[in-house]
């Protein structure tokens, strides 16, 4: 009886404060992110330390001399694994937060129920195109980010679909 009240409560709860969940999940994902970032941050900083580690002249691959693979196969290998720009990235995060915004502000003051169903595809198409397109997992903070942005939109969708039914009983 005890375990059937709590549930009871917790469904009440998520009922009534839906907002206040999904901005608990948003801080939750703030929270997980954290150690992607600063694995990112480290890798930048020994990238850039490189120059301090080698000092001197860096080698290109024409001043090589000893036994090695042919230029073709060399930028081959080094292309293989290739992500997408930083900037491309950026940019597909706008345009997905532009796009939820769009889809979720067209047509509000006519709408009745939740819209959520495109939102949820949307959502999955640009997680799909990240795991497809960032194969060396170098941005990781893409996912993230996307979840983030997504549950704060929805978040604030939520509570003004709220107000304006709380708004319409009252009229």
């Amino acid at each position: 009886m005890e375990r059937e009240e709590m549930i009871a409560k917790a469904k009440k709860f998520i009922r009534e404060d839906t907002v206040m969940v999904l901005l608990g999940l948003f801080l939750v994902l703030s929270f997980l992110s954290l150690p992607f970032v600063a694995r990112e941050e480290k890798a930048l900083t020994e990238v850039s330390n490189i120059e301090t580690i080698f000092p001197g002249e860096t080698l290109r691959l024409s001043d090589i001399r000893e036994a090695r693979i042919d230029d073709k196969a060399a930028t081959v290998v080094a292309n293989e694994r290739a992500s997408l720009p930083v900037k491309v990235w950026m940019f597909l995060l706008v345009a997905y937060v532009g796009l939820l915004i769009f889809n979720l502000a067209y047509g509000f003051r006519e709408a009745t129920h939740l819209q959520w169903g495109w939102e949820a595809c949307l959502t999955l198409l640009f997680l799909g195109g990240w795991f497809y397109w960032d194969e060396t997992g170098a941005m990781k903070w893409f996912p993230l980010s996307l979840l983030q942005m997504g549950v704060l939109i929805y978040a604030l969708y939520l509570y003004f679909f709220n107000q304006k039914k709380i708004h319409e009983h009252s009229s």
